[in-house]
């Protein structure tokens, strides 16, 4: 692995990014000429650089890093955490091409990259339920997956149809009657704007829409689904070198606790990552 270019701190908070990454005007920072991440994870046996698959740090679903640092969950390790782009297998990339040591993205997205030949493997998981959702308009009554066949879905990337067609074929949906919309960062907006039927969320995202005043119903993964969440992967050479088992194992046991913390108490979890 080689260090992270010269100018970009080994440490960064959430706000330092996403504040960065407004005054570019990009949808993540670092990013390459093809869509990639520039920064590289770090030289050593010490450090996990993590990719998060959202595109954004300005979100909750990733409280558990934010709380394992500011609590020592960590150790003495070196840890960052760094957001892709839209684009469904960016992060996967990034992990493959050593500029990020762990991805986090959806079964589809995974089963997807493995086709296209992304040497990863799934090493922990975190979540035994779906925390995918559909938006559909308030007092639309569509309340399963079924009911959307036809309609026009939002997806922030085309190639989140690798979440999305799992999830309507599961459901015994045709495929063929779906109309996807790719509106990139504009998607959440697209049901209440009338440019879509119906818009891919999650967990994570459902009470920041509603802040934000987007009001939906919702139809849920998690009543219905048997899929699991999104899993953690690391490269298959890392998996195969015992030496770095301990470092992994570590690092994974710091999201453990700070997922932990945040169950027992969800304000300070919630508090420690708005203000990192």
């Amino acid at each position: 692995m080689g260090r992270v270019d010269s100018g970009i701190q080994r440490r960064v908070s959430r706000r330092t990014v996403v504040k960065g990454t407004a005054a570019l005007g990009l949808a993540g920072p670092f990013l390459g000429s093809r869509g990639l991440l520039r920064a590289v994870a770090q030289d050593g046996k010490t450090s996990v650089v993590w990719v998060s698959p959202r595109g954004t740090l300005e979100v909750l679903d990733d409280y558990a890093f934010w709380v394992a640092r500011e609590m020592g969950y960590f150790g003495d390790m070196e840890v960052e955490l760094l957001p892709a782009i839209l684009e469904a297998t960016s992060s996967s990339k990034a992990v493959a091409e050593g500029q990020a040591d762990m991805s986090f993205v959806s079964p589809g997205v995974f089963s997807l990259g493995v086709e296209a030949g992304i040497d990863l493997v799934s090493v922990w998981h975190q979540v035994a339920q779906d925390t995918f959702n559909f938006a559909v308009p308030k007092g639309s009554g569509w309340d399963e997956v079924a009911k959307l066949e036809g309609k026009t879905i939002a997806l922030g990337d085309a190639g989140w149809s690798a979440i999305t067609d799992p999830m309507f074929a599961q459901a015994g949906v045709d495929l063929g009657s779906i109309n996807y919309a790719a509106a990139g960062a504009a998607w959440p907006q697209a049901v209440a704007q009338e440019q879509a039927d119906a818009a891919l969320c999650w967990e994570g995202l459902r009470a920041q829409w509603s802040a934000q005043g987007l009001e939906y119903d919702y139809i849920l993964g998690k009543d219905w689904s048997k899929f699991p969440a999104n899993s953690f992967q690391i490269r298959r050479e890392d998996f195969e070198d015992e030496s770095l088992t301990e470092l992994y194992t570590n690092y994974l046991r710091g999201w453990a606790m700070g997922l932990e913390f945040g169950y027992l108490n969800p304000r300070a979890a919630t508090q420690i990552t708005m203000n990192a």
